[in-house]
């Protein structure tokens, strides 16, 4: 039976001790209010958003709640007069509930509870967020936000969600109130309005041409996926038939198929999925700008939906280089860094800067209090990590094309792929290394991707040393590290030797 051997710690405060060799002391911005677990000034009357909420939220609901009982009612009765008639009702019915749910949305700030939030038609429910808790706000602006001259503010707290708590649309004066109040950072240092923001000198910037090379390397095909989602949805409300357009689609790749035919058919996926990336990279990161001030970094990106982050300095816990394998060789790589309450990013990091030059990240991580990452002297782990990488994936493969062939002979064409993936195996382990530094444990990994992960120890709070049947058989164990604010991966040692495992763990859990 394989065992596991666990140690663990309690949750620790930020690691902001760490770097005071480097840059004496790191407590660059004196307490606040909120430190101290106050709200700054205290307002107990119960608000409301802005008025205008309840019509950004039957804008934004509109489509679901009656556009498609419409399609439905005109398909089948043919009536235009009747069809507009329905729409009619289900637009004032809905125009209806959506004031009486921006009536119900109520919040508060509170001296012992902090921000108090009401709300609910049939089911009322209060939730209080308490002052302590509450690590940043952030602001955003969709494009119906943008419209009516609004923005949402979420509020994050350490350890909960990053939509714990969500005022979905109020004006900016009082979003600015609600930061200062919230933080306790005082009003003159966020009133600023984000074209006076533009005017600072940022700390890295993304120019147009830097967001469109970016977005050349974020190839996607999740256009592909929309689109079957559209055609799915217009085949519920029309004579449409998706089965039909497939069979006529194979009908005619049998009829027409050529080698070039195959090949322009890529080509055009290519192009799309070029364009696909393209597209969302000028989403996300048009106009992305970062600023430090006050012991925090300022984050402004976005083309429709415009979103402003703060990202204070003190709750950083992890910071993480990616280099793609293509983008990585031109010099370009992403800085992230992992904080107390995550974010609402599918990684669960905030992106500081996305596709910058190594001076650039330099210049950024000079800023926070992570020690740099020290690629010279890191420690390699076994050779077995290669046959046991690959084993785990030729394993799925070979089962997935064991099945596949019965039913259709070319696929054991598959196996073709065994020696590429045995290949990749040998790259894995020779990128992949580790050490244990003065101030922080320091890892590198990945082949396609490489990840240099930077954890200072007061960060990591729970290590587990793992070990399988395969693992066993090599004799060969994995150090696997739980850091704060951790959600999807961390800085795993894999496959180190059996009997250098243990010890690096007590090291490990010794240095936090």
């Amino acid at each position: 039976m394989p065992y596991r051997t666990i140690h663990r710690r309690q949750p620790v405060a930020p690691a902001r001790h760490l770097a005071r060799d480097r840059r004496g002391d790191t407590r660059r911005d004196p307490p606040t209010d909120r430190q101290r677990g106050t709200v700054s000034a205290p307002d107990t009357a119960p608000r409301r958003l802005h008025p205008a909420a309840a019509a950004i939220d039957f804008l934004r609901r509109a489509p679901a709640s009656w556009g498609s009982i419409t399609a439905i009612i005109l398909v089948s009765s043919r009536d235009i007069w009747f069809a507009s008639a329905v729409a009619g009702g289900f637009a004032f019915l809905s125009a209806l509930l959506a004031v009486a749910r921006w009536r119900s949305f109520t919040y508060r700030l509170d001296a012992q509870s902090g921000l108090v939030i009401d709300q609910g038609l049939l089911r009322r429910s209060r939730r209080s967020i308490p002052a302590e808790r509450i690590e940043d706000v952030s602001t955003e602006q969709g494009p119906l936000q943008r419209l009516f001259g609004l923005v949402r503010v979420h509020i994050e707290t350490g350890g909960g969600s990053a939509d714990e708590g969500l005022l979905d649309s109020v004006g900016k004066a009082e979003a600015i109130r609600l930061h200062a109040l919230l933080l306790g950072d005082g009003v003159a240092a966020e009133t600023r309005a984000e074209s006076e923001i533009a005017k600072d000198s940022p700390l890295f910037a993304m120019t147009l041409r830097r967001v469109l090379l970016h977005g050349l390397f974020g190839f996607s095909l999740l256009w592909l996926a929309a689109i079957l989602a559209l055609l799915n949805g217009l085949e519920r409300v029309t004579d449409f038939d998706l089965h039909d357009l497939f069979d006529l689609a194979e009908r005619e790749a049998v009829a027409r198929f050529s080698l070039a035919s195959a090949l322009a058919v890529l080509a055009l996926l290519l192009i799309l999925g070029v364009f696909a990336g393209v597209a969302s990279s000028v989403m996300r990161d048009f106009g992305f700008r970062l600023t430090y001030e006050d012991g925090r970094f300022r984050r402004t990106r976005g083309l429709l939906t415009r979103s402003q982050t703060l990202v204070a300095n003190r709750r950083i816990q992890v910071g993480l280089i990616r280099r793609g394998w293509l983008s990585g060789r031109m010099g370009f790589a992403a800085l992230e860094v992992q904080t107390l309450g995550g974010s609402d990013g599918p990684a669960g990091r905030h992106e500081l800067a996305p596709f910058a030059t190594q001076p650039e990240i330099d210049a950024v991580l000079a800023k926070t209090l992570l020690p740099p990452f020290e690629p010279q002297a890191l420690i390699g782990v076994s050779r077995a990590h290669a046959p046991l990488w690959a084993i785990r994936r030729i394993a799925p493969l070979a089962a997935a094309v064991a099945i596949a062939g019965w039913l259709w002979p070319l696929a054991w064409f598959g196996l073709l792929l065994v020696p590429l993936l045995a290949g990749i195996g040998w790259y894995q382990r020779q990128h992949h290394r580790y050490a244990l530094r003065s101030t922080s444990l320091q890892v590198i990994s990945g082949v396609r991707t490489e990840r240099e992960w930077i954890a200072p120890y007061p960060a990591v709070q729970s290590v587990m040393v793992r070990r399988g049947p395969l693992q066993r058989w090599f004799g060969v164990a994995s150090v696997m590290v739980h850091t704060a604010g951790g959600k999807t991966i961390s800085p795993d040692i894999l496959d180190i030797r059996a009997d250098v495992a243990g010890p690096l763990a007590r090291d490990l859990i010794a240095r936090t």
